[in-house]
């Protein structure tokens, strides 16, 4: 098993980038995000989740 960290939320939600390059691993990360993710066992860490809770949190209150 081989662990590798990726932070895939941020490019699945960005706007499509005018960049070349970076449009298209954008593309690619939505492609594998649809088509290969359920292939592994995709875990988060407490840190991030509590880190995710607290911009939710923000976000909420407006701010």
């Amino acid at each position: 098993m081989s662990f590798r960290n990726y932070q895939i939320n941020p490019v699945i939600h960005a706007r499509p980038s005018a960049q070349l390059v970076e449009a298209a691993r954008q593309q690619l990360t939505r492609i594998w995000w649809d088509e290969h993710r359920l292939a592994y066992d995709l875990v988060c860490s407490q840190t991030v989740i509590m880190s995710v809770r607290g911009e939710i949190r923000q976000w909420l209150r407006g701010g």
